[in-house]
């Protein structure tokens, strides 16, 4: 009988455990935070001899080191809840967690495995939606194998895995301190008021993160925060729900969702035309005070589709009277902002078309040569 090291496995009917295996132990010191683990669940049902879905949803905690490395507690749902995982971050766009990694023994030998079309893989979480979101791939399933030749269509697995962060819900978004933030209209239906209607708001863009202020009237000062991501269709931006946007005056919490079927909640996604800086939806804002259901008590604000315009005002100067302004929007005669926010004296004028603009309120003429 050849025995693999790097394995548990049942011998007549016995646990054994293989010497050479360790268990991933995490830095004492390291700091952890929790997160919210969403995911369907393949059981097997022994009365009816056949496989079934399950949801899960429970808590596990993960960590960072400076050092790039990441700790994953709770992954082995529900068999092994107190393991850990050892992966790194990749181009700090995935967290990737090496495939076979030992998590005890208290039932079956397990190692990880992401598998696709029976294909053993490492584990890999894409980054999203400002770090608070990590998810795989819909169409990938984590394995629990009792050895690595275990086929993985025989074992139970999960899929559709995300890990999204459960942060204070008393702490408000806060934007970066160098990150300006810009007018702009929200144009939308009110469902509650049935009417259209139109409020300010201000938007900032930082790396690939976006801020908004001022979603809910009600809060003015209050941000949300999401992702500027890009497919083969262009770019969009990803607004996580559940964030907490504030208190009212008698102290009641505030949370932005989106509506989904059925009275659930979903993110909201909005198309971004970067050309006109223009951020467009068909999904619904509910502004609730339960941060996980949508329901009729809870409900304080429920705004239907909507378009994000910039304004013409809130920029700031030009240096000297002359076109050399570094990372300020410049607009059109018609409110459009322009492609490339940037007008400097080393690109010299013909960096836009010759023609009238606004900055800061002003009219800016770059003549013809």
């Amino acid at each position: 009988m050849v025995i693999n090291l790097v394995t548990l496995f049942l011998l007549g009917g016995v646990e054994c455990s293989i010497r050479g295996q360790e268990l991933v132990v995490p830095p004492a010191d390291l700091t952890t935070q929790q997160y919210r683990m969403t995911a369907r669940q393949w059981i097997y049902l022994a009365d009816d001899d056949d496989w079934a879905h399950a949801n899960v949803d429970t808590v596990v905690t993960m960590g960072f080191t400076a050092d790039g490395d990441v700790y994953l507690q709770g992954l082995a749902y529900p068999t092994a809840p107190e393991a850990w995982l050892k992966g790194s971050i990749v181009d700090g766009r995935q967290l990737v967690f090496p495939r076979g990694q030992y998590v005890g023994h208290e039932r079956y030998a397990m190692g990880y495995f992401i598998t696709q079309d029976a294909e053993a893989r490492d584990i890999i979480f894409d980054i999203g939606r400002a770090n608070a979101v990590f998810t795989i791939d819909p169409g990938v399933e984590v394995y629990l194998l009792p050895t690595v030749d275990s086929d993985p269509r025989q074992t139970g697995s999960i899929f559709e895995v995300e890990l999204r962060s459960l942060q204070d819900a008393d702490t408000p978004i806060t934007p970066p301190a160098d990150m300006v933030a810009e007018p702009y209209t929200f144009e939308t239906f009110d469902v509650m008021a049935a009417s259209e209607a139109e409020f300010d708001v201000a938007i900032g863009f930082h790396a690939d993160s976006i801020y908004l202020r001022g979603v809910y009237p009600e809060l003015p000062e209050a941000w949300v925060a999401g992702v500027v991501e890009n497919d083969e269709y262009g770019a969009y931006v990803v607004l996580p729900r559940g964030q907490f946007m504030g208190h009212l005056a008698d102290e009641t919490p505030v949370y932005l969702l989106g509506s989904g079927r059925g009275g659930t909640t979903n993110d909201i996604y909005l198309d971004y035309d970067t050309l006109n800086a223009v951020l467009t939806t068909n999904a619904t804002f509910v502004i609730s005070t339960d941060r996980d259901a949508i329901s009729i008590p809870a409900t304080l604000g429920y705004y239907e589709r909507g378009t994000f315009r910039p304004g013409t005002t809130g920029l700031h100067q030009i240096e000297n009277g002359k076109l050399k302004v570094e990372n300020e929007t410049v607009y059109d005669l018609s409110g459009r902002r322009v492609q490339g926010n940037k007008v400097t004296k080393s690109q010299g004028n013909s960096f836009l078309p010759k023609r009238v603009y606004i900055q800061n309120g002003k009219k800016i003429v770059i003549p013809s040569d």
